[in-house]
């Protein structure tokens, strides 16, 4: 339940089990935790207000400006502090059901539209109205890096919202590359460089998509290619 999550009380997560012996774990391992201290709630407070703000997309420029926040940076660290859920963070959920759904109906709508829409030959939507899952971004896919790269400086620019997904696969993890040692997964590692993402969340208006699809289909990217090779699926 983390920030950018399509719900999001901050931080923290949810667990869920149907073997009681689990779940009896679980909860003993839950009465040991610590409760936020002072500080930390002020922090979860006024890191939940920045957020209510920050992500309209007209003052999106200003957390991406601010290189201590690591907009879109990926981390991995298993070792962080995990607290019991606070008051504050039980009343961000209010009326969650219904919040979700809503949620849910627009992400489906924004992203069945990039699913049908009309691209240049070196970009492809990478899923199909006939294949969509629940998406929080939906993928597409570039004849290779130089024209993703493009399609990022791009809409940087023009504060478009398109973005890259995972700057590496779970083998290229330095901690983890211990446990992937001798395997090798090509398939994934082209993907690494060649898939971008476009907003699906409910902010998304018809004017966004409007500029979105003159990007995807300008001229411009396909001549800074020179060798775009075919676009293949992933088995």
């Amino acid at each position: 339940l983390g920030r950018g999550k399509a719900f999001s009380t901050v931080e923290g997560g949810i667990l869920l089990t149907d073997n009681r012996e689990i779940a009896a774990a679980i909860e003993e391992e839950l009465s040991e935790l610590k409760p936020y201290n002072f500080f930390e709630l002020v922090t979860l407070v006024l890191t939940a207000l920045a957020l209510k703000l920050l992500t309209s997309p007209a003052l999106f420029w200003l957390p991406k400006s601010l290189p201590f926040l690591q907009i879109g940076a990926t981390h991995f660290d298993p070792d962080f502090a995990i607290r019991t859920f606070s008051k504050f963070q039980a009343g961000l959920t209010f009326s969650w059901l219904e919040r979700l759904e809503r949620f849910r109906t627009q992400r489906r709508f924004n992203a069945e539209k990039w699913a049908m829409q009309k691209t240049n030959n070196t970009v492809k939507p990478y899923l199909t109205t006939e294949s969509l899952p629940d998406l929080i971004r939906f993928p597409i896919e570039c004849a290779d890096e130089s024209v993703r790269r493009e399609l990022l400086h791009e809409s940087e620019r023009y504060g478009l919202g398109l973005a890259a997904v995972y700057p590496d696969t779970i083998a290229g993890i330095t901690e983890l590359k211990k446990t992937f040692a001798g395997q090798q997964f090509p398939v994934a590692q082209q993907l690494v460089h060649r898939l971008a993402t476009l907003p699906v969340h409910p902010l998304v208006a018809n004017y966004d998509r409007q500029r979105i699809a003159r990007l995807l289909g300008r001229d411009k990217i396909v001549s800074k290619v020179t060798a775009a090779e075919p676009i293949k699926r992933a088995g």
